[in-house]
């Protein structure tokens, strides 16, 4: 071998690869932003209070909540050196975020006017994109997970999105055929079929089913931030 050249034993890294201090930093806003967003949304929709834009027209103030998950996912898409998966659950991160807006004013209305069939079916449609939401921040979670080769928080990550299709998806998903079945067979307005919350079976129940995959998104959310926020700290003060 010539004198001079030096053969590395490391294995090259592309340069999109690496993340540098900025994108931590990025990632630590980005996750913070969506984990307040959540509850915030949460918050503002129980109460159902509206925020009048001009005399004619009133905005649901949890779309405020909306807002905010938007700026935390567009923090989100400046971070670089992430899997080519990273960006493609960005981007429907970025279309969930839109759905909302959409879905937003009609269960709005719906409050106001439940005997309205195509309101009724957007109240639903909200609900999806909220839990697909969830579905896919747990998701970016594991990429973040994935670069700094945490298996544990890997496994924890995919337990926790998978709760939100068992323990939210799918008893919504059989709640809408139900009802959209049964209005169909009966030939009756859907409205009338959309039982009272306080009236179903164990509903106490079915509430804290749905809080679980809630409580651990935010945790897991909790804990990404706090990951990122650590890979700025020198490596020998840890």
């Amino acid at each position: 071998m010539d004198e001079g050249v030096h053969e590395s034993t490391e294995p090259d890294v592309p340069a999109a690869q690496a993340i540098e201090e900025r994108d931590w930093v990025l990632l630590a806003m980005g996750f913070t932003r969506i984990l307040w967003s959540i509850p915030l949304g949460l918050m503002l929709f129980t109460g159902m209070i509206s925020v009048r834009l001009t005399q004619f027209f009133q905005l649901p103030s949890y779309v405020l909540g909306g807002v905010l998950y938007f700026w935390g996912i567009i923090t989100l898409t400046r971070v670089h050196g992430l899997s080519a998966a990273w960006r493609r659950f960005l981007m429907l991160g970025v279309f969930l975020a839109f759905l909302l807006f959409y879905f937003g004013p009609f269960v709005f209305w719906w409050m106001r006017r439940p005997a309205t069939d195509h309101f009724a079916i957007n109240l639903f449609g909200l609900a999806f994109s909220f839990i697909w939401l969830l579905w896919v921040v747990n998701r970016l979670a594991e990429e973040v997970a994935a670069r700094l080769g945490d298996v544990v928080f890997i496994i924890e990550t995919r337990l926790c999105r998978w709760s939100v299709v068992g323990f939210m998806g799918l008893p919504l998903l059989v709640y809408t055929s139900y009802v959209t079945l049964s209005a169909a067979r009966l030939d009756q307005p859907l409205s009338t079929l959309i039982l009272d919350l306080r009236y179903i079976p164990y509903i106490h129940w079915i509430f804290a089913a749905i809080i679980l995959p809630l409580t651990l998104t935010l945790t897991i959310l909790w804990k990404t931030r706090q990951c990122a926020l650590r890979q700025l700290v020198p490596a020998g003060s840890r």
